[in-house]
């Protein structure tokens, strides 16, 4: 009888605001999400990011300090090509061309299971 009763976790469906795929989200990690994992969110503000900027030097102000801002960088690597004096590059540079980037584990994309925690559940219907 204990066992009839046990709480059932409810997942709610949702849809990646960038991508577009269902996921599914338990009320322990509900915390409103509107992607579906950090790919997604890092991308979408990047995006956002990139909008504003150039919202942001379509203006006369935006576009002078961009300006300001270019100018000075221009200098400063001019300064750093007259100080730089390289007699040997490193051996690091040549036998690791590329950058590392660890592996992001693949997501399991299981029905009725949390898309953040991976608990099983009873999914909600969708109500329009």
């Amino acid at each position: 009888m204990a066992a009839a009763l046990q709480l059932q976790l409810f997942l709610r469906v949702a849809f990646c605001a960038l991508c577009g795929e269902m996921f599914f989200v338990c009320r322990r990690c509900e915390r409103g999400q509107r992607y579906c994992g950090t790919a997604c969110r890092q991308e979408a503000r990047r995006r956002k990011c990139r909008e504003y900027n150039r919202k942001y030097q379509d203006k006369k102000k935006g576009r002078l300090k961009h300006a300001l801002r270019q100018e000075a960088f221009v200098q400063r690597q001019a300064l750093a090509r007259a100080l730089k004096k390289v007699t040997d590059h490193s051996l690091e540079k040549r036998l690791f061309p590329g950058k590392l980037v660890p592996e992001q584990p693949a997501r399991v994309h299981s029905m009725n299971r949390c898309w953040f925690c991976g608990r099983p559940g009873v999914v909600i219907p969708l109500i329009r």
